[in-house]
């Protein structure tokens, strides 16, 4: 059958959230941050944070991507910000992401939107080579975040 990627539905709330929180914690953050009744909300509630494919391999869950809408301004045009792609371990190296991505750059395209963007760790050898790998370049950005007690203290100006 080989792996498909599908939009993730209510129903895959509870694999999508331990998805994400071993995302995270592969990455060195907190387990347990994640659960069914978040991603229940942000990601199918009345006022969604984002949307997810979910690669599977029969009746298996392989991976994930979840995304959202992005509009360019330079250009003008519309996107889509790839927020996170993860791939389990056992999956890995086996046609799952280029799946996953091959069907996000689909859905980017039917919305007659003209790029795909993410961000990737510096230090993620392996994802910088198969990004390469798929024809991305490289966007010589910063990534710039406002968190907590600062976020709080700009808003208060």
């Amino acid at each position: 059958m080989g792996i498909e990627a599908c939009p993730a539905r209510e129903a895959d709330a509870a694999v999508l959230a331990e998805m994400i929180d071993a995302f995270n914690v592969e990455y060195g953050r907190p387990a347990g941050l994640h659960t069914s009744e978040s991603v229940l909300r942000d990601g199918f509630g009345p006022d969604r944070g984002f949307t997810a494919l979910i690669a599977w391999d029969g009746d298996e869950t392989a991976g994930y991507t979840l995304y959202y809408p992005t509009w360019e301004s330079i250009t003008p045009a519309r996107g889509i910000y790839m927020q996170d792609l993860w791939v389990r371990p056992a999956w890995r190296s086996k046609s799952v992401g280029p799946v996953l991505v091959a069907a996000l750059s689909r859905i980017v395209l039917e919305r007659g939107a003209t790029h795909l963007w993410w961000r990737v760790d510096t230090d993620n050898e392996r994802g910088l080579a198969f990004y390469k790998g798929i024809g991305a370049s490289v966007d010589p950005a910063i990534t710039m975040a406002l968190e907590g007690e600062a976020l709080a203290r700009m808003a208060t100006r």
